[in-house]
């Protein structure tokens, strides 16, 4: 016998209520393996429909059915030959069925009907392949032929089948029969011993193999907090010849007074056999842990659906109870303060209506909001070339930025350097007492001033010849009806990827892939956004997942763009001019290459750069004029 311990950090998520097991009958078995391997070398052969492709893959893994050629028929005949039935699947607001909402209730293996609640009939069935690296469910399927790809079971339109039908997900959970192994057997006995130390909560399992047949070659457990999210946690050889074999193996680092379920497993001839899942509980741990930074700030905490929410009575205890049971929606908790501990974990402080004040772990599932107090105002006045701004301040270090209207330049009159004729141009130019900076402008032959659409956009200004560059270039039309620019306006994600987009000549994105869920067909910034994501000049907030097209737009923010769609190349000295601009800033690199192009001379002095100030309609066009001239 030889004694292991393995140390596992397990992070507790808590998810009861999912799919219930299900009694199949004793002689089913299902090799999974084996029907993916079919299904990958004939998903697209062409022979048969979608029910006659997974007859054929459920065949491969055992399943002793007949080919059917009809959805209903072959659902029925699986579940008629295994005693399974059908459940239900989660699918997202967009349609598809992903491994947050499911977990290890959809497998590699499993056959999913797409099943139609108005008409009451299955369209489409289909085997799964597993979850992609975004976990989304993937299908192999025959006619509308899948290759291990994502499929929407939110809609089908196809025979009697409308946008307006309700339509869902269903899945057959074949991976649940494990296969069988003809003639041998094992049998796990023994406890399971809680502890707590200073130092760790885990358990230590003593426990006797013993077996008839085939000598097992491996053994392990899997272990988890709830029966729907338990996963290996050890896998050992099988040593020796003994018969029963001594098992004594630990896991550490386990949540304290928290109950968890475990199953012993052996291996086979290469199949798994299961033993019957257990429970026990881990001791309190009265002991404390320290705060290692704290932030007060409100925060909106959204819990996802069916996730218990366990609370602790000070910000240092370990002792916790299960305060908020799973809710079959999500809801939000509001707290007023975030906690950063000394074991790395985060928690925050919530005051329910009540008055009881309590502490609760925040959880990798969870989504957190974060709603500033901003208490300090910072205000910086505008000079003749860069606006000022007003800086709001949280007591956390966040801050915000708003623009202020620039002071403007002090222009001198004209002064005409060559006079226009009947066809000849001229020119005339002035300069601005404050910082120098000169302006020509062209006088027409025909004697007439240059033609300018916006009635907010005025002569002098220092957004003048840009505004009307990019007027002439088709990169801007005006705001309201046309007559206007608003060069003071803050300017958005949105707009600025369409200017850049328009400056590049409004390209025609070469592919239709929107990672965006808030980026609809139909917007105005729709192209410009999809091009953008093929040049690589944005990948969007938050988890990639959104592109935020209504944000408004820093100065970093922006210079990385314009950075990114000149191919971000290298600045070709390391001079910084910027007091504001760290070197481990992720515009670093793009402020450089903007000094030396012309593109950017800072803010204030010249010292400062300011690349959290919101970036104004005025300042983009600015950028791009430098930018393309």
């Amino acid at each position: 016998m030889k004694k292991r311990i393995v140390s596992l950090l397990l992070v507790l998520i808590l998810v009861l209520g999912m799919f219930p097991a299900t009694g199949a009958s004793a002689a089913a078995t299902y090799d999974a393996d084996a029907a993916i391997a079919y299904a990958k070398a004939h998903w697209n052969d062409g022979k048969g429909l979608c029910a006659e492709f997974v007859s054929r893959c459920v065949i491969a893994g055992g399943i002793n059915i007949g080919v059917e050629t009809g959805t209903g028929g072959c659902w029925r005949a699986i579940q008629n030959a295994t005693g399974l039935k059908k459940q239900d699947l989660k699918l997202n607001s967009d349609g598809y069925a992903t491994k947050a909402l499911n977990g290890d209730n959809l497998r590699a293996g499993d056959v999913v009907v797409q099943w139609c609640k108005t008409h009451t009939i299955a369209p489409h069935i289909l085997i799964c392949g597993g979850y992609d690296a975004r976990g989304y469910a993937t299908f192999y399927a025959h006619n509308g032929a899948l290759n291990n790809k994502r499929y929407n079971l939110g809609l089908n339109e196809a025979y009697d089948h409308t946008k307006a039908c309700d339509m869902g997900g269903q899945v057959i959970r074949l991976t649940t029969l494990d296969p069988a192994v003809a003639g041998d057997s094992v049998t796990f006995t023994g406890t399971e011993r809680p502890f707590h130390y200073s130092y760790a909560t885990g358990v230590t399992f003593d426990y006797e193999l013993s077996y008839t047949g085939t000598r097992p070659s491996e053994y392990g457990v899997y272990l988890g907090s709830s029966q729907s999210n338990m996963s290996e946690k050890f896998r050992w050889p099988l040593g020796g010849t003994a018969n029963p074999y001594d098992i004594a193996d630990t896991v550490q680092y386990l949540e304290h007074n928290t109950t968890y379920y475990y199953q012993f497993f052996a291996v086979v001839n290469g199949k798994i056999i299961k033993d019957s899942i257990k429970s026990f509980t881990t001791p309190l741990d009265s002991s404390k842990i320290t705060v290692s930074t704290y932030q007060e700030c409100g925060y909106r905490i959204t819990i996802p659906a069916y996730q218990e929410v366990y609370c602790y009575n000070s910000p240092t205890s370990k002792d916790k109870y299960l305060f908020y049971e799973e809710h079959s929606e999500p809801f939000t908790l509001f707290c007023t303060r975030r906690y950063v501990m000394s074991d790395g974990t985060v928690r925050y402080y919530l005051m329910t209506e009540r008055g009881d004040q309590l502490y609760f772990r925040f959880l990798t599932n969870m989504k957190s909001d974060t709603v500033h107090n901003y208490k300090d105002t910072i205000v910086v006045e505008g000079n003749c070339i860069e606006p000022g701004y007003t800086k709001e301040v949280c007591g956390c270090g966040e801050s915000y930025v708003s623009g202020l209207i620039p002071s403007g330049h002090q222009w001198g009159s004209w002064t005409v350097v060559q006079q226009a004729t009947a066809t000849t141009d001229g020119s005339k130019v002035r300069s601005c007492s404050v910082c120098g900076r000169k302006e020509t402008e062209v006088i027409p032959a025909s004697g007439q001033p240059a033609s300018n659409p916006f009635t907010d956009v005025k002569a002098g200004a220092y957004y003048y010849d840009p505004v009307l560059w990019a007027v002439n270039e088709g990169i801007t039309t005006g705001t309201g009806n046309g007559t206007t620019f608003s060069p003071d306006m803050n300017c958005t994600r949105a707009q600025v990827v369409t200017f850049l987009w328009r400056a590049a000549g409004s390209p025609k994105p070469t592919s239709s892939y929107n990672p965006f869920r808030d980026v609809k067909a139909g917007a105005y910034y729709y192209d410009a956004v999809l091009w953008a994501v093929e040049k690589g000049i944005t990948t969007g907030t938050g988890n990639g997942t959104t592109f935020s097209p209504d944000m408004s737009c820093t100065r970093s923010q922006v210079v990385t763009f314009l950075h990114r769609s000149a191919g971000t190349p290298a600045p070709t000295s390391s001079r910084n001019p910027f007091r504001d601009v760290a070197s481990n800033a992720y515009y670093y690199n793009a402020v450089l290459w903007a000094v030396e192009k012309g593109i950017t001379t800072g803010t204030g002095d010249g010292t400062t750069f300011t690349p959290e100030m919101v970036c104004s309609r005025g300042q983009i066009v600015t950028f791009l004029y430098r930018r393309y001239n």
